[in-house]
């Protein structure tokens, strides 16, 4: 049997031959790692998942721990899940160590005195990595009570502890709330499928999108306020939120508005991509966004993101998207209208998908830590700035 490719390598396979073997004697060079990694709620877990290879790669490898439990055992079994997580950071050689997330972790108190005191006696580079805006950490104070939760926090302000943040937004009300030094920030990332890679036109007539659960914090009334205004002035712009039933009091605002079928709420599906590749606008409702990870997903379609100005998810939309004030519906109509009131090939944003392919990928989101890690671990003269992430400092 004759194979086409055979015979001498062409040009470029050379070429891609000698930088692979380039990458493999500079990964060899470099110091490999090991480091400890916390999570609580699955969610906190997808930016390590994703880039662990690429970490790996680079000769960093991690090993993810779950703190977590549920359930009437959860109580009994404490002493035991807590014996067994700190004696693996105890035993293992690790090189480094970070706790994500900081807001899970304080809710289990007991825990972190445990995690951080090891870490010092260790004497490893130890990171909080923080994840939610100022209206989880209240929340969370209120629910475990002012005394539990502030004895809690303590343990995570000891100066020996760096502290991370998904955004400058987070870093900011992390360090008002918790009076904790300032973070550096490091952004979230997520894998788009292979099935997404090659940018496509959205649908038309034109989809207005949204994923998240429909609480009240996402404001889906707004959502609804804001597919009121276009679906006046369009006439086939639909609307879809992504994630679960309308509440009652927001399916009451489709019917007052007679929306219809042009404002449907649609229940979770472990394939949201499919929705963002055949949406026309990503709008984002949060008044409350501590990153917005679905904005990155759908910049990663190549989709414009409309969101709230001053939250996480406008520094991930950045100038590929439009931000405009809290509340403000008749601008974020607006803003719905510029994009939609042209042919659909001119609503693909290759700059949304540029900025998650340099910020937001999982390559880029371990270079930038894999740098952090090896810059703590050298002494770098400036430790407090992530190559790759913007800084107000």
């Amino acid at each position: 049997m004759v194979l086409e490719n055979e015979g001498p390598a062409a040009p470029d396979d050379r070429v891609r031959q000698v930088q692979a073997n380039e990458h493999e004697a500079d990964v060899a060079r470099v110091r490999p790692l090991k480091g400890f990694v916390t999570y609580g709620p699955r969610q906190s877990l997808t930016s390590f998942r994703t880039s662990r290879d690429a970490l790996a790669d680079l000769g960093t490898e991690i090993d993810l721990v779950s703190f977590r439990s549920s359930g009437f055992m959860a109580k009994i079994t404490e002493p035991l899940r807590h014996a067994r997580i700190v004696g693996q950071l105890r035993n293992k050689p690790y090189d480094f160590a970070i706790l994500n997330s900081g807001a899970s972790l304080i809710a289990e108190p007991r825990l972190v005195v445990r995690l951080v005191e090891e870490c010092r006696h260790r004497q490893i580079p130890t990171f909080v990595l923080w994840r939610n805006a100022r209206v989880k950490l209240e929340r969370l104070r209120r629910r475990m009570g002012a005394r539990r939760f502030d004895r809690s926090a303590a343990a995570l302000r000891d100066a020996a502890l760096r502290h991370l943040a998904i955004s400058e937004r987070a870093a900011e009300d992390v360090a008002e709330f918790l009076g904790v030094s300032r973070a550096e920030v490091i952004y979230n990332c997520q894998r788009l499928p292979a099935e997404h890679l090659t940018l496509r036109e959205p649908e038309d007539p034109p989809l207005i999108l949204n994923v998240a659960t429909a609480s009240r914090r996402k404001r889906p009334d707004l959502f609804v306020e804001v597919a009121a205004r276009v679906c006046r002035r369009h006439a086939s712009a639909r609307f879809v939120w992504l994630g679960s039933a309308a509440p009652s009091t927001v399916q009451r605002q489709i019917d007052a508005h007679g929306l219809g079928e042009r404002c449907t709420f649609l229940p979770f599906d472990p394939d949201p991509f499919r929705y963002m590749a055949a949406c026309s606008v990503f709008l984002l409702t949060s008044e409350q966004e501590g990153f917005g990870l679905v904005v990155a997903e759908a910049m990663a379609c190549g989709r414009t993101p409309i969101v709230f100005a001053g939250t996480g998810a406008e520094e991930v939309a950045s100038s590929t998207g439009r931000a405009v004030a809290h509340g403000d519906v008749d601008a974020m109509a607006d803003a719905v209208l510029e994009v939609i009131d042209v042919p659909p090939d001119a609503r693909i944003n290759p700059a949304a998908r540029q900025r998650y392919l340099d910020t937001f990928a999982p390559k880029a989101y371990a270079a930038r830590l894999d740098g952090l890690i090896r810059r703590t671990l050298d002494g770098a003269s400036d430790p407090r700035r992530v190559e790759g992430a913007p800084s107000k400092l």
